[in-house]
C-alpha cells in the first residue's frame, strides 16, 4: 500500500460476525457453567450471579451485536487530517482520541477511545466483520497511529 493510500480518507462499516458473537457469548456461557459446577454457592448467591453473567451478555450483545445502545459503533473512520471518528447510534458523528490501551492482531481489533467527554468506549472487530482488504487497511493505520 502506498502513502498516498494513507492519506486518503476513509470508513468502514462495523458489521457482526458470527465469531464477535462467540467472543461474548462464549466467555459468559462459560460463567454460567462454572456457577452449576462449583457447589459451595447457596441457592440465593449462584442465582444472584447466574442473573448478572445473563444481564452482562445482554448488555454486550446489545452494544456490540445488534447495536442497540447510543455508543454502539456503526462506522468508523478517519478523515484526510487523520482524526479518528466515529458514527454511534443516532449517526451522531464525534471525533474520538484513540487510546494505547487498543489491541491489534491479525484477527481481532479492540480499539479504545475516548470522546470528546472524556467518556471511554470500545469497539471490537473481528477479522470477518470486515471484508480482508478492509482489515488490512484499518490494521495498518491503527499500527501507524
Amino acid at each position: 500500500m502506498s502513502i498516498n493510500h494513507l492519506n486518503k480518507p476513509f470508513s468502514l462499516k462495523i458489521k457482526a460476525s458470527l465469531l464477535k458473537k462467540l467472543l461474548i457469548l462464549l466467555p459468559h456461557l462459560f460463567a454460567v457453567g462454572l456457577i452449576f459446577l462449583i457447589e459451595p454457592f447457596p441457592g440465593y448467591l449462584g442465582a444472584f450471579l447466574l442473573a448478572l453473567i445473563i444481564l452482562s451478555a445482554i448488555y454486550y450483545y446489545r452494544l456490540h451485536i445488534s447495536k442497540k445502545l447510543k455508543q454502539s459503533v456503526y462506522y468508523i473512520s478517519q478523515d484526510s487530517a487523520k482524526n479518528w471518528l466515529v458514527t454511534t447510534r443516532g449517526d451522531m458523528l464525534q471525533q474520538v482520541t484513540l487510546l494505547d490501551s487498543s489491541f491489534t492482531s491479525n484477527f481481532l481489533i479492540i480499539i479504545n477511545y475516548i470522546d470528546i467527554n472524556k467518556n471511554k468506549y470500545c469497539v471490537i472487530i473481528m477479522h470477518d466483520s470486515l471484508a480482508n482488504d478492509e482489515f488490512r487497511r484499518l490494521l495498518l493505520r491503527l499500527n501507524l497511529t
